[in-house]
């Protein structure tokens, strides 16, 4: 009976010493000693298996998994940061931009006169066919094919009424867009026809009007006189000769002045220019003798060219 007792007892003594707190002479390992011994149980199982063990350098490096919280910032500030500014904005629906090269489609109807251009052949050179002028427009898009956009194209060579070699670009570009490849649009039309020398934008002529004392022009020479002038007066300015016109039959405009109802004694006179950069300096400001006058567009179907008294 009493080896029973001591049995129970001892027991006890083990279940309470198994859930009693550690002492201070048994401390939980803390994280970093834990650390220490799974590096022993490697090295172990390293040299049992034959493999050569870290050095001390090695071990230095490796980060730390517990406890390490500082050494981890500090590696993730040592990392190269990475410019906003360098690779664009970036998030949620955001794109990179792009670098733009002037030969993007253009959305929507362009005009003719800012799609054209036009071929330069040499002075005294035969007519051209419509042959030539098909070869020419295949040989022409051939080579773009090598080196532009798709939609960097040309449409079928035309031959004007004046006997010139003329194009336009397709839909979705324009003529500054075809000759951004002058010198291969050149040598490849050169190889359909010789006589080809340059190719430029087509001109685009601008009509405009303005009035002027119908006592000072109205005789022989007065429409020349005063193509003269502007000519004189306006730098860089052509008006071609038979471009300039009364608006209106000098019987008409003779009536109205005889009967004292044209006004401020001045009647309407129509002219040309060649280009639309032409028309719109002479728009801002135009000079005819030492006096300043305003021009004005010509449109054809407007109500003040069928104006008996203004015209």
């Amino acid at each position: 009976m009493r080896a029973v007792e001591e049995y129970w007892e001892d027991l006890q003594e083990r279940a309470a010493a198994s859930v009693a707190p550690p002492t201070s002479s048994q401390q939980c390992p803390q994280p970093r000693q834990v650390q220490q011994q799974q590096q022993q149980r490697t090295r172990l199982v390293q040299q049992q298996q034959g493999a050569r063990p870290p050095t001390a350098q090695q071990t230095q490096q490796q980060p730390q998994r517990v406890g390490d919280w500082d050494q981890r910032a500090a590696a993730a500030a040592a990392l190269p940061q990475t410019s906003v500014r360098e690779f664009g904005r970036v998030g949620r629906g955001a794109k990179p931009a792009k670098e733009t090269t002037g030969l993007e489609p253009i959305k929507g109807p362009i005009p003719w006169d800012e799609r054209g251009i036009v071929f330069e052949r040499t002075a005294g050179a035969p007519q051209i066919d419509l042959a030539v002028a098909v070869n020419a427009a295949a040989q022409v898009n051939i080579a773009l094919s090598k080196m532009a956009p798709p939609h960097v194209r040309t449409e079928a060579f035309k031959i004007s009424p004046q006997g010139r070699l003329t194009t336009a670009a397709r839909a979705g570009a324009s003529a500054a867009m075809l000759l951004r490849f002058k010198k291969e649009i050149i040598e490849a039309a050169r190889r359909a026809d010789r006589a080809i020398i340059n190719v430029v934008a087509n001109e685009t002529w601008v009509e405009l009007k303005i009035l002027v004392p119908n006592a000072q022009y109205q005789h022989d020479s007065g429409l020349a006189d005063l193509r003269d002038r502007i000519e004189a007066e306006n730098e860089g300015v052509v008006v071609p000769p038979f471009s300039m016109r009364w608006m209106r039959a000098n019987r008409h405009i003779e009536q109205h002045y005889q009967a004292g109802t044209l006004p401020q004694s001045a009647a309407s006179v129509v002219f040309k220019v060649c280009s639309k950069v032409t028309g719109n300096k002479l728009l801002t400001e135009m000079w005819v003798a030492g006096v300043k006058f305003r021009a004005l567009p010509f449109i054809a179907d407007r109500a003040d060219t069928l104006c008996g008294r203004c015209s």
